[in-house]
């Protein structure tokens, strides 16, 4: 298992957060990378890094501890930069996966098991507001 910057892990998470349904069209593919070179700008990240985040993530999916690259990589980050990336998570499936409660269920699974309560995550978005 590769070790994913945090921009990667960032881009991976979206990726799994597509990839509830276990494919990612290129439909979804074109909607995260414009979205996240849009929000994420940045912490802009090259195609062949991009590319290498989908093909790691091929790699593992359907494997025990599929989570585990993007969980893993998100937690050597502070605390506040896991926050942003799960509010940008949230952002995202809010936009283009309003009604579907497995892409909520996958970043709730990611987020869970990070640093953050959802206590500290209220008080991130108070103060951010």
């Amino acid at each position: 298992m590769a070790e994913l910057s945090y921009k990667e892990a960032c881009y991976g998470y979206m990726i799994t957060v597509a990839d509830e349904d276990n494919i990612v069209t290129a439909e979804e593919k074109y909607v995260i990378d414009h979205y996240f070179d849009q929000e994420f700008h940045f912490i802009s990240l090259s195609a062949s890094a991009k590319r290498h985040v989908g093909s790691e993530l091929r790699i593992q999916a359907g494997k025990p501890g599929f989570y585990d690259m993007i969980v893993a990589s998100m937690k050597k980050e502070s605390k506040s930069k896991q926050m942003k990336a799960y509010q940008l998570v949230c952002k995202f499936v809010n936009m283009h996966y309003p009604e579907n409660k497995s892409a909520w269920a996958v970043a709730e699974l990611v987020r869970a098991r990070l640093d953050f309560t959802p206590e500290e995550y209220h008080e991130f978005e108070v103060w951010k507001k």
